[in-house]
């Protein structure tokens, strides 16, 4: 797992990704980049295992993603997907364990774990 805010070869992501953080309310997370087979198949659990991080404060980021899969998580997750010019394409909030979404046109997907808080709501 890379850690984004640390490393200077994925400026160009952080410049992606940061604006839609901010816009989505998620700016005091983590961001981490899924890199391997294995950190994109468990997605959230990644850091869990390898850095000992805690699930509820990282958001990771998913390069060259149109779909997420929540299948062995136990808690809801939000994502988000963004086109290659960053621009956001679908946000799904609260999305439940168990579940495959899609998004066509994606380029990258983030996910954290659901905080039920969504921007615009009370």
């Amino acid at each position: 797992m890379r850690l984004l805010r640390t490393r200077g070869e994925t400026d160009w992501l952080l410049q992606e990704v940061d604006p839609v953080l901010r816009i989505l309310g998620w700016e005091n997370v983590r961001v981490v980049m899924a890199q391997t087979f294995f950190e994109r198949l468990l997605g959230l659990l990644a850091p869990v295992y390898r850095a000992g991080m805690r699930a509820d404060g990282v958001a990771i980021v998913f390069p060259c993603c149109s779909s997420v899969h929540t299948w062995f998580m136990k808690r809801d997750l939000d994502i988000v997907f963004l086109d290659r010019k960053g621009a956001m394409l679908r946000v799904y909030w609260g999305v439940k364990p168990g579940r495959l979404i899609f998004c066509s046109g994606a380029s990258l997907a983030i996910e954290r774990v659901s905080t039920k808080e969504f921007p615009g709501q009370e």
